[in-house]
C-alpha cells in the first residue's frame, strides 16, 4: 500500500482522512493548515512530526505519495493544480471543483502526468451499496429511485452559502446513480423542479424508471437514504450508517399484515449488525470512506485505474452546472 501521505486541511474532514489513512496502513507524513496550532493538534494525534502553513512548502520537503485535500471547495482548484504539477496523486473532498471546464482540465492534467485524481464519492463503497449491487436480481426491473438527504449542514448559513451546501451534497446521489445505470444516465436527463435556500429537488425519467433527488436543509430528522423500488422487491439504503434492508415483493394478505413487523425487525437486526461491524473496523463515522481510501491507495501502488472514473466525476460536475444555471 501507499507508505506516506499528507493531509491538507486540519478541520473535521482532515481528522477523518487522517484516521482512515492510518487504518489503511499509511504514515501521515505532513499536515498543512494556515492555522498552525490546529495543524499541530492533528499532527500530534497521529504521530506526525511535520506541519506546514502552505502546500508549496510541504511539497518541497515531504515524500508523501498521496495528498488528501480536505479544504473548502473554493480552494480545491489551486491546490489540486499545485499537487499535480509536483507529481503527486490527489484524493480531494467532493466536489472536485465547481465547474465542468475546470474539472475536465484537472483530470486531463492528471492523466498526462500519469497521476490519479479522485474526489471523495464514498457512498458507492459502503457495504450496503455493495450488497445492493450483488442483489439487484432480488429487486427486479427498476420502477423508482428516491434519494433523500435532510442535512444540518446549512445551519448558521444564509443565502448562497446554503445553496452551496446543497450543491456540495449533489455528487453523492450522482455517484450512486452512475453505477446503478452503468454510466447511461446523462446529467441532461435531470430537470430542476425547485431550488431555494432550503431545498433542492430534481427528477429524471430513464426508460421506465422515475428518479427523484431531494436535498433539504430544513427537513428533520437528518437523514441520508436511497430507496430503490423494483418489480420484485424494494431496497432501502441507510447512507448515514452504510447498510441496506431488502423487502421481498410477494403479495398476500398475510404479507401486508406482517409488513411493518418484518420491516421493523429487519431494520433492528441490520442496524445492530452494521454497528458491530463498524465498531470492529474502527469506523465510527463516514462509512465507505476507509474503503475508498484503501482502493485509491491500492490503485496508486499497483498503477491501476482509479476507483472513481473520470466519466462519473464529469457527470457530477455537469449536474451541478445544470442546477446553477436553472435559477
Amino acid at each position: 500500500m501507499v507508505e506516506k501521505v499528507a493531509v491538507v486541511g486540519a478541520g473535521l474532514m482532515g481528522q477523518w482522512h487522517s484516521h482512515f489513512a492510518k487504518r489503511c496502513g499509511a504514515e501521515i507524513d505532513a499536515i498543512v493548515d494556515v492555522d498552525q496550532s490546529r495543524a499541530r493538534v492533528l499532527a500530534d494525534k497521529f504521530g506526525c512530526a511535520s506541519t506546514y502553513s502552505d502546500v508549496e512548502s510541504m511539497l518541497s520537503q515531504s515524500r508523501a505519495e498521496v495528498i488528501h485535500i480536505c479544504t473548502p471547495t473554493a480552494a480545491h482548484l489551486q491546490l489540486v493544480e499545485i499537487c499535480i504539477a509536483r507529481g503527486r496523486h490527489v484524493l480531494v473532498e467532493k466536489p472536485l471543483v465547481s465547474d465542468v471546464k475546470a474539472t475536465r482540465a484537472l483530470l486531463s492534467s492528471a492523466q498526462v502526468q500519469g497521476l490519479l485524481l479522485n474526489p471523495v464519492h464514498q457512498f458507492p463503497f459502503q457495504r450496503g451499496f455493495l450488497e445492493l449491487q450483488e442483489r439487484l436480481d432480488s429487486v427486479g426491473a427498476f420502477v423508482e429511485l428516491q434519494f433523500l438527504t435532510c442535512s444540518a449542514g446549512g445551519d448558521g448559513k444564509l443565502g448562497q452559502a446554503r445553496r452551496d451546501v446543497m450543491l456540495e451534497i449533489l455528487p453523492h446521489p450522482i455517484s450512486l446513480l452512475f453505477r446503478l445505470f452503468r454510466g447511461q444516465l446523462p446529467a441532461e436527463a435531470f430537470k430542476v423542479i425547485g431550488w431555494t435556500e432550503d431545498d433542492l429537488h430534481l427528477i429524471a425519467e430513464q426508460a421506465s424508471t422515475t428518479i427523484s433527488i431531494v436535498i433539504s436543509l430544513r427537513g428533520r430528522p437528518t437523514r441520508n437514504q436511497l430507496n430503490l423500488i423494483g418489480t420484485a422487491g424494494t431496497a432501502h439504503l441507510d447512507l448515514f450508517h452504510g447498510f441496506a434492508l431488502f423487502e421481498q415483493g410477494q403479495v398476500s394478505r398475510a404479507a401486508k399484515i406482517l409488513k411493518p413487523l418484518k420491516f421493523g425487525a429487519g431494520m433492528l437486526v441490520k442496524a445492530g449488525t452494521n454497528l458491530a461491524v463498524r465498531a470492529a473496523a474502527e469506523e465510527p463515522a463516514y462509512p465507505g470512506l476507509r474503503q475508498l481510501i484503501a482502493r485509491f491507495y491500492a490503485a496508486v501502488k499497483n498503477k491501476t485505474a482509479a476507483p472513481i472514473s473520470d466519466a462519473e466525476i464529469i457527470s457530477a460536475a455537469e449536474l451541478m452546472e445544470i442546477v446553477r444555471s436553472a435559477f
